[in-house]
Formats: C-alpha cells, structure tokens, sequence
C-alpha cells in the first residue's frame, strides 16, 4: 500500500478504482477527462461517492470508452438526477458504448443507514461545537474579581480536580453562585474520556485551545504559567492561582466529601454537576461530559465546562419561561 498527492500519479495505469470521496468544493468534478484516460484502458471504477465528483468533459469521455466500466453506488434520487444530467450533456447513460452500472445495492443497506447516521451525528457535534466556542469568545472570559449579590441562582460542583475548577469559572461567569465539593479522592475530577471520534476529538481540542487563549488573556495572572512549549501546563500552579481567583469571585470550596445520598439531596434543591465521570452512580440533575485531562487536555476540560454552562442556561431560561 502507498499514499500520493498527486492524483496522476494514482490512477496512472490502474485496473480498478474506487472512488469514496466526500463532495465538496475542492472534490466537485475533480475526476476529469485527463484521468480518466491516464486510468487502464479496461479499467473498473467504482463510485460510492456523489457522482457530482465527475465532471462534464469526465462523463463524455466515459460515453465512448469501449473498455472502462463505472459502477455507481448510491440513492434512487441521486441516480435519477445523474441519468438526467447525462441526458442533458448529450451523452445518455444507457446510450454509452460500455454500459454503466447503476445501483442503489450498498447504499440501502443497513450497514450503510448506520454509517450515514454516524457521519450526521459528527456533522451536526462539529457545528454545534463552532457555535460554542464562537459565543464563548464573543465574551469576556475574566473571572470576576467581586462576589455575587445575594438571590443569584446557585450550582454545586462535585470534583475540586482541573475539570471542577474550569467548570466553576465557566458558571461564575454565567453569574451562578457556585460551590465546589471534593470528590473521590483517587479520581477528583481529574481523569475522563474525551470523544472516541478520532476526527471530533482533534476538532474538540483545536476548540478548546481557542477558548483556552481567549481564557489566558482575559486573565492575565494565569499566563505566566503557560509554557508555549506545546501548550504545556504547570497544573498544581494553575489550579493554584485558578482556585484563588474563584475564591476572590465568591466562589466556595468545601473540603467536605459528600455522599451519594448527600449529592442526590443537594440536587433537589438547586443544580449539582459532576466532574467525576462514569464511576459515580448518584442521582443528580447534570453529569458533565467525560474528557481527559491528557494529550492536550485542558482544551477539552473547556470545551465541555462551556456546553454543560450553555445546558444549564437553556434549561433556567425554559424553567422561567413555564
């Protein structure tokens, strides 16, 4: 196996192709009359892709090859309107001197349903992820330097580790009068999963990077504690100085370890997140996304203080609305 840029390159001379190409800006009718005829003369080309990657001239040149011979795996109604695009070039699909296959085989099947939910349900985490981080930094991210005045709504964090202090600051800005309880002593907070998604994980921690500049700037006290040395962090000051910063901001931090049937009592009377991950089988109202404080780590930890933060507005805001 071997990995090329050049397109040329790839389909010089080759007997079967398959053609998987997402459609967009840069793949739409990429596959033109030139590589076409660089292709083996008696060429398989498969396409489980739009057909939209063909162009024009692509498509003519496919009519009057003898030898080449296209498969086209896809939906009904993409099929029909490449039959009727074919028909408007003057080269009809069924007229071709090789005839194209056309069938919808693969691509109804359940394997395939599966796959397409699955490419939906990255999409639609990839936009909402942009919409996240754009009002985040739309804003101030400067912990306040008063506390709050008394009637402010109120929210309990379990887990005084890295993910519980960056869930604190996104809530104090949200104007939440916040307390933060100790966890497990051996996972405080520390430790969870972030996305399996290989691409979402890298798009999660570009995010967070963003957020965690925006963060460094907005308070200037943490920055001399940014290494730029792939964005390595000196967690103990950090949690340091973020810790001071809460506390000036009338954030409370309680050495107490509460139980589970502490926690599920506390939730009944306002809003309890948890940072602790998977392990904690309690009833509370928010658990916020596992992430890893690893490998990049604190660009996630932002990432997800910031949904659970946006979760617990939207839910306030419909409470008061009702």
């Amino acid at each position: 196996m071997s990995f090329v840029v050049d397109w040329v390159e790839a389909l010089e001379g080759a007997s079967a192709v398959a053609i998987c190409l997402s459609l967009n800006d840069e793949s739409a009718h990429r596959i033109d009359r030139g590589l076409i005829q660089c292709m083996h003369s008696h060429a398989r080309l498969v396409c489980v892709a739009k057909p939209d990657v063909f162009s024009d001239d692509a498509l003519q040149t496919l009519a009057v090859a003898e030898g080449v011979q296209l498969v086209v795996d896809y939906g009904p109604a993409t099929l029909d309107a490449f039959r009727m695009r074919t028909q408007t070039l003057g080269c009809s699909v069924d007229t071709w001197r090789n005839p194209a296959t056309l069938t919808t085989h693969a691509a109804t099947t359940e394997a395939c349903n599966v796959d397409l939910d699955y490419a939906v349900s990255v999409q639609l985490s990839l936009t909402a992820l942009s919409g996240i981080v754009r009002r985040q930094l739309a804003q101030s991210l400067a912990i306040p330097s008063q506390p709050l005045e008394a009637g402010a709504p109120q929210v309990s964090i379990i887990g005084r580790g890295i993910n519980g202090l960056l869930q604190a600051v996104m809530l104090r800005l949200a104007n939440y009068q916040v307390t933060i309880y100790e966890g497990n002593q051996d996972r405080d907070g520390a430790s969870h999963r972030f996305p399996a998604i290989p691409y979402l994980a890298v798009e999660c921690h570009r995010a967070g990077i963003e957020l965690f500049e925006k963060l460094l700037a907005d308070n200037p006290s943490l920055a001399p504690l940014f290494k730029e040395a792939a964005y390595d962090i000196e967690f103990v000051h950090l949690k340091g100085e973020i810790e001071a910063l809460l506390r000036r901001s009338g954030v409370q931090l309680q050495p107490k370890h509460l139980s589970s049937g502490e926690i599920a009592e506390l939730s009944r009377e306002h809003v309890v997140v948890s940072t602790m991950g998977e392990g904690e089988e309690v009833s509370i109202v928010y658990c916020a996304a596992y992430y890893r404080i690893a490998a990049g780590g604190i660009s996630q930890s932002l990432v997800g203080a910031s949904l659970v933060q946006e979760i617990i507005q939207a839910n306030r805001r419909l409470s008061v609305e009702s």
